[in-house]
């Protein structure tokens, strides 16, 4: 017997956070015709977690329950391989009785279309853990043949980006008026251009710049001479579930980018107009390159439960701002003092860190929508949907 499929099945994340697939398609191919009592198929995932990159515990456990035509998540046993230090967690994601009374078949060939769960982790590998999926295409003749195939499948998550995929954070300083605001905004690029890696272009603006100086008629003015920036990769996961014992939860970072910028930034120039403007802004702009090489993982969280380990995967950027300060007159703008005090200001927000769909690819859905989406009578124009992916890329 012979499984044909694809090997790979991508999984869409809209802005919304809700997610779409197209069932999956495929052959259970029979080496000759054969009169069969059962024919099913099932998703197995499994999480294979390196027992000396963790402090937890492990355990054991088993959940029944009844057959039905279509299952999900059902339980298997772990397995501990103590020469090896590495836990294996094995779940049935889904699993699909394709026949349950005896049939004769007179062809070989036995198609299939299998809704895939959309909620479930894309397959990935990481020094701690990994996870993988495999198709397992199982028969059973009428006299006690027991016929079985299985075909690795790799799920892939990526995310479709709409016109408010602009991510905005804002931070204070002790001790200072000064506030940032981080924007934010991953690039939509070609195929050829993702291979180098992930884009995303940045801005940091500096508020409340301004505060008044020493004496009457002065203000004093933050200059910003450098900026640096990293970005970070936190895995987190954990293995021990206790009833009435806190869970403790293990993990591990990693730089993946890092880079910066040195000169001289100012707030906008003075004059009669916005001379003691209060809110006195200094914009930064920069692009953050996350290198193909880095192999960064795509954000995600796997939920804990009986059967499968807490895993997650976040992203974190952290800013570091070098300035000094300059004593300007409050009316004319020309300097009066400039000293070398230097302050170091750091700050930290989240930075999302996905697969975005290919242009090409944005464009046939959004085509593929067209037809579907409501038509207007009349002499109104109706909307072009397509301008959504002038306004992503």
């Amino acid at each position: 017997m012979q499984l044909f499929c694809p090997s790979k099945h991508t999984i869409f994340l809209d802005t919304n956070g809700e997610s779409h697939c197209v069932p999956l398609s495929g052959t259970i191919r029979l080496d000759e015709p054969a009169e069969l009592s059962s024919l099913s198929l099932t998703l197995m995932q499994t999480i294979l977690v390196d027992n000396e990159r963790h402090t937890s515990g492990y355990y054991n456990h088993k959940e029944r329950s009844p057959k039905k035509w279509f299952q999900r998540h059902k339980p298997k046993e772990q397995q501990y391989n103590p020469s090896s230090g590495k836990i294996s967690f094995a779940t049935e994601i889904l699993h699909c009785n394709l026949s349950t009374l005896p049939t004769s078949y007179q062809t070989c060939d036995h198609g299939f279309s299998l809704s895939i769960p959309c909620d479930i982790p894309a397959s990935i590998g990481t020094l701690a853990y990994n996870i993988s999926y495999e198709l397992v295409a199982s028969a059973t003749t009428t006299s006690g043949r027991d016929l079985t195939t299985r075909q690795t499948l790799q799920i892939c998550s990526v995310k479709i980006p709409g016109p408010q995929e602009v991510f905005h954070y804002v931070r204070t300083f002790p001790e200072t008026k000064l506030r940032a605001e981080f924007i934010l905004c991953p690039q939509l690029l070609a195929s050829d251009e993702q291979r180098s890696g992930k884009h995303i272009s940045a801005q940091l603006l500096l508020r409340d710049v301004a505060t008044p100086g020493p004496r009457h008629g002065e203000l004093t003015m933050v200059v910003v001479k450098e900026v640096t920036w990293h970005v970070e990769e936190i895995q987190k996961w954990n293995l021990q579930h206790t009833e009435g014992k806190p869970i403790t939860i293990t993990r591990q970072k990693r730089t993946i980018a890092t880079s910066g910028l040195k000169g001289r930034w100012t707030g906008a120039k003075l004059d009669a107009v916005n001379v003691g403007a209060e809110d006195t802004r200094i914009p930064i702009p920069f692009d953050i390159t996350i290198d193909s090489g880095a192999d960064a993982l795509t954000d995600f969280t796997s939920e804990h439960s009986l059967s499968a380990p807490f895993l997650a995967v976040k992203h974190r950027l952290t800013v570091t701002v070098v300035t000094g300060s300059e004593t300007v007159n409050r009316e004319t703008g020309s300097l009066v003092d400039k000293r070398d005090t230097v302050r170091v200001l750091g700050a930290t927000v989240p930075i999302p860190v996905h697969e975005y769909a290919e242009a090409s690819v944005v464009s046939e859905r959004l085509g593929a929508s067209d037809g579907m989406l409501p038509q207007y009578d009349g002499s109104g124009t109706p909307p072009n949907y397509s301008e959504l992916l002038q306004r992503c890329i």
